[in-house]
């Protein structure tokens, strides 16, 4: 079950767009001071600069995504598609009984979306965790944009 697929996230505030905030309202205020054109082109620098802020920003980022599933060749796909390593571990529901797989691999923030196109695309009832802003210290290979 992928219900954060299906439901759009609610971002609380990224640094672009704190930036982005924080100079509109400083570039509103020069407005009196400067002409309409000054205050447009330093509204449009500061959109693109936050956008591309926010872009390179979320490179840097990683989550761990834990997938419970009975799809075993979802693991092969992670590596092979992904490019990222898996841990597997063999698990049983407590409540139910029934055995499982159970993957955890750590992604870029920028990688989620294909990872879950990727779980939903070879097992719909799959249930996954998602925990985002996490800090990776050893073999994590951090990506270029």
């Amino acid at each position: 079950m992928l219900s954060d697929s299906t439901i759009p996230e609610k971002k609380k505030g990224s640094l672009g767009k704190i930036y982005l905030i924080i100079n509109s309202i400083i570039y509103l205020i020069c407005l009196v001071v400067y002409d309409v054109q000054t205050a447009i082109y330093s509204l449009v620098y500061s959109f693109v600069f936050s956008w591309g802020l926010d872009r390179f920003h979320e490179h840097n980022l990683e989550a761990s995504v834990m997938v419970f599933t009975k799809n075993k060749d979802i693991k092969a796909h992670v590596i092979s598609e992904i490019h990222r390593g898996v841990t597997h571990w063999e698990g049983f529901g407590a409540y139910t009984g029934t055995s499982m797989d159970v993957f955890v691999t750590i992604v870029a923030q920028s990688e989620l979306s294909d990872i879950k196109r990727l779980i939903r695309h070879h097992d719909p009832s799959a249930f996954v965790i998602v925990t985002k802003n996490l800090k990776v210290d050893g073999g994590f290979e951090k990506r270029l944009i």
